[in-house]
């Protein structure tokens, strides 16, 4: 979802620290999503990116703050990541698969600009000191990022959004 978002990331190649700049001119006047330019992306990089475009997704849905139209687009792309990452997965081939994940990323990465959470903010350094793939990172976060919004003191619609996402999962099992 880098394509649509107004920050960019730079990792240095002496320290391996990472940087983020943030600013709306950053922000692009088109993007452009080609599924034939993923086509045969190694199974393990299909799932790590799959997998970032949903915890964006879900954590702009839990994110604080009132935001209709976020949430819409979050619940939307966990929904196609969970429709279709598993095909994209199996068959680096299958572009309608392709397709529907690019737009999942594009997604959640409209979805975020509400808000990331505590998934994200543990990702980026586990990331970068143990030289994971970002979203391999946020997919051994998510389990216990879930856990703890689950056991923490929520409020009624914190609870009924999660229940929500869970639902989700349920549906395809």
């Amino acid at each position: 979802g880098s394509e649509v978002g107004r920050s960019a990331v730079v990792i240095s190649r002496k320290t391996g620290k990472k940087a983020i700049f943030f600013h709306p001119k950053l922000l692009p006047d088109m993007a452009v999503l080609e599924p034939k330019l993923t086509e045969g992306l190694p199974p393990r990089i299909t799932a790590a990116t799959g997998m970032d475009a949903f915890v964006h997704c879900m954590e702009a849905y839990f994110a604080p703050g009132f935001h209709p139209m976020a949430d819409g687009i979050a619940l939307q792309g966990m929904e196609l990541v969970l429709d279709w990452l598993p095909e994209a997965v199996k068959d680096g081939h299958n572009l309608d698969a392709r397709e529907r994940m690019l737009i999942a990323a594009s997604m959640g990465a409209v979805a975020f600009q509400k808000g990331l959470g505590m998934i994200h903010s543990l990702a980026h350094p586990l990331s970068s000191r143990h030289g994971l793939h970002h979203g391999l990172a946020n997919a051994l976060l998510l389990p216990e990022g879930v856990a703890f919004l689950e056991q923490a003191a929520l409020s009624q619609d914190q609870s009924a959004r999660i229940s929500r996402v869970w639902s989700m999962f349920e549906k395809r099992q």
